[in-house]
């Protein structure tokens, strides 16, 4: 089972529980799901497939885990 499938899982099973946090706040695993699905949208749309190279940036605010699940 690949990272983003064990997210994906847990996301259904816990989607309150906290999955990440910052100074601004908290982040779950439902609202983490959301975004890296948004996220993996926005990149399939330039192209981008299983396989392909592609540079993503993620930092270590909670609004970048998200993109980081991408890798």
């Amino acid at each position: 089972m690949l990272i983003h499938e064990l997210m994906a899982r847990h996301a259904a099973e816990n989607p309150m529980k906290t999955a990440v946090s910052d100074f601004r706040g908290d982040m779950s695993y439902g609202e983490l799901e959301a975004r890296s699905a948004s996220a993996a949208r926005t990149v399939s749309a330039f192209g981008v497939r299983a396989g392909s190279a592609a540079a993503v940036y993620a930092g270590k605010r909670k609004q970048r885990v998200s993109q980081s699940s991408l890798i």
